[in-house]
């Protein structure tokens, strides 16, 4: 649109700079139309520049956006990980604990027979009632 615009003007530009009379000076429509068809193409470079730098500002924040979904994915890795750990402590917390119970049951059982064996032990034993009886001629 802006370029057909300049164009339009350079058009205008020409057709009065076409001498009608040789002898007078730049007429002052020409002068006008060469003033805006300077600043047409002075805005038209702007925009350029302008869309230029917002094409090069997306490009920066596509990097960045995909930049940040790869550490999204990255960091969903991990807390998966961390799951997966967490998990396999759980379970080996769990078997310790039933080791522990196990043998803790083993425990008791033992000082138990060990503490009817050191009573058993402990007690007087009857010799006479374990010897047969002497007969004395």
């Amino acid at each position: 649109m802006r370029q057909e615009e300049i164009g339009r003007l350079r058009a205008e530009i020409a057709a009065f700079q076409e001498p009608e009379n040789p002898g007078t000076g730049a007429d002052p429509r020409v002068v006008c139309l060469e003033s805006q068809l300077r600043q047409q193409e002075a805005d038209f470079r702007n925009l350029e520049s302008r869309f230029d730098q917002a094409v090069s500002e997306r490009d920066v924040l596509q990097d960045q956006s995909d930049h940040l979904v790869e550490e999204v994915r990255l960091a969903g890795d991990e807390i998966e990980q961390l799951h997966e750990n967490r998990n396999d402590l759980d379970r080996a917390r769990e078997n310790a604990e039933y080791e522990l119970l196990l043998t803790e049951t083993s425990l008791a059982r033992t000082t138990e027979a060990l503490q009817q064996a050191e009573s058993r032990a402990a007690r007087p034993v009857d010799i006479s009632a374990r010897l047969p009886p002497i007969w004395i001629v």
